[in-house]
Formats: structure tokens, sequence, C-alpha cells
């Protein structure tokens, strides 16, 4: 506890400013680089310069970013989704942002696992929560890929029917690839992912109220949607 005080400074208009270690990965398009940045990285450097709290953003190995987190006291991880097996070992700061796992696809949509089990061909990224997803439904259409490139590619060139990936990850991709995102098709969600800021459990609760406060004004001023637009289009 001391030394979590010692990293408060008082100041007028607000309890205090404090100091954080926030850890990420490359998990585009929410975090890429400290060069690059990313919809979340942005979010977050705007908290901090709102808040008046200084958060030093620092890029490892995802499972390292979040184990690091819970043991620094001043550590936040972002962006996490907020999950049951996780609930318990963080403090839950703010929601950054919302994400859908769904098909997406170039000629007609699917919406349901019954409508993707029609498709002759699903592609989706190798050893993530998606490929788990396709496997627990019994799917036997579908084909991991790699990387996120690769899967966009297939999409887009008629090699594979749907995409099973996050709705912002397939728009970003399109984007950067220079493919014509108007011809994407998003499905609805088979499941909403919700983005966290999280926190160690050793951090003041009062702060909650700062980043809550400071988020409420990043999307009434048109910040957040402009940052959305810069890396999903339009």
């Amino acid at each position: 506890m001391k030394k979590i005080l010692a990293t408060l400074v008082f100041l007028s208009g607000s309890i205090f400013a404090a100091t954080f270690n926030a850890y990420t990965a490359h998990l585009p398009p929410f975090t890429l680089s400290m060069e690059d940045k990313g919809i979340s990285h942005e979010l977050v450097e705007e908290l901090a310069k709102r808040t008046g709290h200084t958060i030093n953003i620092k890029y490892l190995p995802w499972k390292r970013a979040q184990l690091t987190a819970q043991k620094d006291p001043m550590g936040l991880a972002f962006s996490m989704s907020r999950s049951k097996s996780r609930e318990d070992k963080y403090t839950w700061v703010v929601e950054l942002m919302q994400a859908g796992y769904t098909f997406v696809t170039k000629t007609k949509p699917i919406n349901t696992f019954d409508e993707a089990k029609k498709a002759k061909k699903i592609v989706v990224l190798s050893g993530t929560p998606r490929e788990k997803n396709l496997k627990k439904e019994n799917f036997t259409n579908f084909e991991g890929k790699s990387d996120t490139t690769t899967a966009a590619k297939f999409l887009n060139a008629g090699r594979a029917d749907a995409w099973y990936t996050i709705d912002a990850r397939a728009k970003y991709v399109f984007k950067s690839l220079g493919f014509d995102q108007s011809k994407l098709i998003i499905g609805t969600p088979t499941k909403i992912s919700h983005m966290w800021l999280g926190g160690n459990k050793a951090i003041d609760k009062s702060v909650i109220k700062d980043f809550e406060k400071a988020m409420a004004e990043i999307k009434a001023d048109g910040t957040y949607d402009s940052i959305m637009k810069k890396y999903l289009g339009e």
C-alpha cells in the first residue's frame, strides 16, 4: 500500500493523479505497436490526457502482459475481454469498446452457425477462440489460417465463402490491404466481446470514476468515432 500511495500526486479538481503501467500486445486493430498504436491504444492515451493520470504503455506477449498487470500494483492491461475466468483477477476500470465474433462474407450474410455449416469453406485464424467455437459446434467445413492477411485474401479472392473473425478486425485488415470494404457483409454476431481496460486488484477504486467520466466525454465530443473511422474506415 505504501508503494501505491507513493505514486499519487494530489491535483486541484481531482482526488489524485497516479502513474500506471498499461500492458498490452499486438492485437490488431485494437493494439498494434508503440509506433502504429491502434484503436484501444489511442483511447487509453486519450483517457490519460483527460484524467491527468500518467499511463506508460508497454507491449509484451499477450499472456505475459496479463500476468504482469496482475503482479504490478499499478498495472493495467488492455484490450482485455471480460470473462468469468478473469472476473476476480482484475479491477475492471472502463470498457473501451465491444467487438463481435461474426461470419464475414462478400455474397450473402451468414447470421447463425446453422447457416455457416452450409458454406463450402470458412477460414478462421488458427488457435483463436473463434476456431475453438467452430470445433465445439462440430464444423467440418473450416480451414485454419496462420495470419489475418491470408484469411482476408482468401475471402477477397473468393477462395472462401466466409471468414469467422472479429468484425472490427475484418474491416481493419480489408482497409490495410486496400480491399473494397463496401463489399464486406458483416453477419449477426454469434458473440459480443466486451473489451476493457483492466487493472491490478490493488488499484484504488476511486480512479474508476475518473476514467468513466473521461470515456463519456470521448464519446460525446466525437473523438471516439474519429478514432474508429481512422482504423476501420466508414
